[in-house]
This record gives structure tokens, C-alpha cells and sequence, in this order.
């Protein structure tokens, strides 16, 4: 049985601007055949058994040809495969993909076509430049600005707006020919470099001095250019450009399942996140000896969750023993911060100690002077975790359990980072396996002073610090950094 080919539309740069039809067959796909950059935070959404296959220039198989790549493409279909080929932009505006369509079809392959947000489109509207405007323009011209040499630009109106597409290269000529056309030198223009991504860059002119510009401003492709009046809107309209942390390349290292809140707020703050994650929670190799603790639950007085990632686990494993909520139900819980808390509530139960600074010495003080001695007391968490919390308690006379419920490890050789203006550490810990997987020391920001204080042993110069010690503070701290100014007197 021959399977299907699905040819989905990425948009121009900006993740989010896939359609829902897009992200549900990317998450089903069997195949997922990808050529541009932009395209490797989409494939974290593909299955993890999914193959995936880099066609394109910046792809695994650099410089396949188009043939190739349909030959490709069909040998997965005659497996039975779902495939999904992403294609940046629409799959039909300016691009290999009817080609390739055509190939399909000629040899009766079942295929279908999910238009994505076009080039043109999107980079206007994230320039704050609308294609159309009552007073301004009531049609829009696509063109592409790759022109055979010796080839006239085709006949384009003379109003509304015109948007070139792969417009860099050739812009002199371009913009040229419009002058000989009959287009007034003078009408406004602009030139997006990298739209709808933190790396976007503009220049403004007009149809006799942008290409200059362009070239002055060194703009390299992919870009596109519109012309016409609606492009002098920009100064009221613009929205994108004023993100706070645009264009701030910021490391993020939790563990991929922790990051997702975390990096996405600061992209939406406008910064370029690269995930790299410094760590990776695994299961412990015995769940018995864990077991064995938790059916045993009710005989502690107190239970003490100092990470969010603790709490399913503990419950995924009462859940297993016939178990539940109920198994507290005469036993206090701590938590050190409002995240481990928001986590614990979500499984009925709502802490009665919470540390005041969010920190694990805090959260020992806090019990140590509520708990008689003698009370016993379990602390489920890592591998590794910080001996404060344990001195605090053992100081006042209390007894406490430590059981390992994951394990903390950390990720093997990773793709080197060439660049960032900024690294993130949620732990002491993230600190330091990055500074041995990676040699680059960017400036960090740090959810702590323990953690600071590690990162600065390691080398790196800590600029901003969370306080309270949580993530929305840490994200508060990076801005205040970002635009110091606003914080003198």
C-alpha cells in the first residue's frame, strides 16, 4: 500500500506561523523530508522515530537535485510512509514545490497541499507594512526578482503595492527596470531581510535609492522587497521591531521538557532562543527500593518536593502501587517555590511549607523550625541534589530520608554554539555541564546566587539574576539587562 506525500507550508521564518493542518500531519508523519534551517525547531514536533531528511542547501544531503529529491521522496510512498515535505513560505508561491508536485502526479503518487503563509505577507505585517490600505493600495503584485540574464521584468502595475521576492541579489537591476517602466523614482520602498525572525533587519528608501541602501546596510538574502505607498505606514504600524531582547541570541540549557515555557516567553520578547539543553532527567535503573518507600508514605511527617520534576514521577509510581492523593492525606509537604507548588496542586494537594527565598537552605530553616525532633521527614529529588536542605533539618534534630526517583545526566557531544550575547542557567548544575560540553562563555544570566556563584567559577561574567529565585524573574532580570538605562536615577 502506497502511502501519501504532504507538502505543508512553513512560512517565512516564524515557527508559530505553521497552520494547525501543518503541525497535526508534521506530528504524524513517518517521513519528514526539510531543507532550511528554520525548519529544525519544527522537527522537534515530529515523532521521535520519524525519519528526517535534509534536502535543501543547509540540509543533511546538501545539493540534491531536484530529481533527485522527488526519486527520493517516492521510494518512502512505495514503503507505505506518511511523508511531510516542508516547504518554506507556500509550498506554490515562488518555489520548487509545483515542480515537484508535478513529478508526483505524472506518476499517479497521492499527494496534498497545505498552503503556508507566503513570504511577502508575512514579512510586511511583521514590518509593520500592509499590503493593501484603502487610501494606498487596493491590489498587490508578486514577482521574483530571479531573472534570467537578458530577461525584462515582466509588466507590473503601476499602483498599488509590488512585492519582489529573492530580491537581494538582483535589486540594482530590479529596481532599474520599475524606473523604465514608468514608476516614479521616488515611490517608497523597503527591503526585509530575515522576516518574521529575530534576525530581521530593514532599510527604508525608494525605488531610486534602495538598492544603495541595500547595499550600504550589506543585506544578504533570503530577503524580499515591496514598493508602494504603504510602505511609509511602517513608522506607525511597526510592532515586531519593538520586542525588547530582537535579535539577542540567548542559550537556553534546561532539560527540553523543563524549556518549552521558559523559551518561548523569551521569544516572544523577540529573542533568537537555541536550545541546548545541559541536561537530561532520566529513570532510575530500580523502581523497587523506590516502591518499597512509597507504599510506606503515610508513616513520614512531612514529604519535601524541591523540584517541579519530582512531583509526577512520585505520583506516576502511587498511581502504580494502587495509590493516590489520599496516601498524604495526615502528612505536611514543602515545595521550594511556585512552580513545584502549581505542579503538586495539579495532583490535589496544596503545600503547607513554602521556602520565602526559593531556595533549598530557605526551605530548611522554614521546616526545621515547625518540626519537632525526631520527626521524619522524606525527601524525594534526584541523584544529585544540594546537602543544604539535609543540614538544615539533621541541625534540628530531625531525621530525614533521601530516595532517589531520577537521575540527573548529562547529554553526550553536542553541536557547537558558535555564537550567543547570552547563556541562561536555571541550576548550578546546567552551569557546569555546559561549561564542559562547550567552550564558549557567553555572558549568563542566573536564577540565583548559588547559581551565580558557579558560573562564575567556570568563568562566566553573570550580568543578570532572578529575584525571587524563579524563571518569570530571571526573564525579568534578562530585561533589565537588556535595557540598563531604564534603571538608572
Amino acid at each position: 500500500m502506497n502511502g501519501t506525500v504532504y507538502f505543508v507550508g512553513t512560512g517565512p521564518g516564524d515557527p508559530g506561523l505553521i497552520t494547525h493542518r501543518g503541525l497535526e500531519l508534521l506530528r504524524r508523519a513517518d517521513v519528514v523530508v526539510y531543507e532550511k534551517p528554520s525548519h529544525n525547531s519544527l522537527l522537534l514536533h515530529a515523532r521521535s522515530d520519524a525519519r528526517r531528511i535534509g534536502v535543501g542547501r543547509n540540509g543533511t544531503h546538501a545539493g540534491r537535485s531536484q530529481r533527485r529529491v522527488c526519486r527520493l521522496i517516492a521510494r518512502q510512498v512505495h514503503k507505505g510512509c506518511m511523508i511531510v515535505r516542508l516547504k518554506s513560505g507556500d509550498p506554490f508561491i515562488f518555489g520548487r514545490g509545483p515542480e515537484e508536485v508535478e513529478w508526483l502526479a505524472a506518476r499517479q503518487i497521492p499527494f496534498e497541499i497545505v498552503p503556508g503563509v507566503t513570504a511577502a505577507l508575512a514579512s510586511a505585517a511583521y514590518a509593520g507594512i500592509p499590503l493593501t490600505h484603502r487610501d494606498h493600495a487596493s491590489n498587490v503584485t508578486l514577482v521574483t526578482g530571479l531573472l534570467k540574464e537578458g530577461t525584462a521584468l515582466a509588466k507590473v502595475p503601476q499602483s498599488g503595492t509590488l512585492a519582489i521576492y529573492m530580491a537581494v541579489k538582483t535589486l540594482p537591476r530590479t529596481m532599474r527596470m520599475l524606473v523604465e517602466q514608468g514608476w516614479d523614482p521616488e515611490t517608497p520602498a523597503a527591503l526585509i531581510e530575515w522576516g518574521t525572525t529575530p534576525r530581521q533587519r530593514l532599510v527604508v528608501g525608494t525605488v531610486g535609492t534602495l538598492a544603495e541602501k541595500a547595499r550600504e546596510a550589506r543585506m544578504h538574502p533570503p530577503a524580499v522587497a515591496i514598493v508602494g505607498r504603504v510602505v511609509t505606514l511602517r513608522q506607525a504600524l511597526t510592532w515586531f521591531e519593538a520586542r525588547p531582547l530582537l535579535g539577542v541570541r540567548i542559550i537556553v540549557t534546561r532539560a527540553r521538557d523543563q524549556a518549552g515555557d521558559f523559551a518561548s516567553r523569551l521569544i516572544d520578547l523577540g529573542a533568537e532562543v537555541i536550545d541546548y539543553p545541559t541536561i537530561e532527567i532520566k529513570p532510575v535503573p530500580r523502581w523497587r527500593p523506590v516502591d518499597a518507600v512509597l507504599r510506606d508514605i503515610a508513616r513520614y511527617d512531612a514529604v519535601l518536593f524541591t523540584s517541579q520534576n519530582t512531583v509526577p514521577i512520585v505520583f506516576e509510581r502511587l498511581e502504580h502501587l494502587g495509590m493516590d492523593a489520599r496516601a498524604l492525606a495526615g502528612v505536611r509537604v514543602g515545595v521550594v517555590g511556585p512552580a513545584t507548588a502549581a505542579t503538586l496542586k495539579r495532583h490535589g494537594i496544596r503545600p503547607d511549607w513554602m521556602a520565602g527565598e526559593f531556595t533549598v537552605a530557605a526551605l530548611g530553616k522554614k521546616i526545621a523550625a515547625d518540626l519537632p525532633p525526631g520527626a521524619r521527614v522524606l525527601h524525594p529529588g534526584a541523584d544529585r541534589r544540594s546537602p543544604l536542605l539535609e543540614k538544615e533539618l539533621v541541625k534540628a534534630g530531625v531525621q530525614v530520608r533521601n530516595l532517589d526517583v531520577y537521575r540527573i545526566c548529562r547529554p553526550g557531544r553536542r553541536t557547537p554554539v558558535k555564537a550567543a550575547d547570552l547563556v541562561t542557567f536555571a541550576s548550578a548544575q546546567t552551569a557546569r555541564n555546559f561549561a564542559a560540553l562547550s567552550k564558549l562563555r557567553p555572558p549568563a544570566a542566573c536564577i540565583g546566587p548559588v547559581t551565580s556563584q558557579a558560573a562564575r567559577e567556570l568563568g562566566f561574567r553573570v550580568v543578570a539574576q532572578a529575584k525571587p529565585y524563579t524563571i518569570p524573574a530571571l526573564i525579568e532580570a534578562i530585561l533589565r539587562w537588556r535595557k540598563p538605562t531604564e534603571n538608572r536615577p
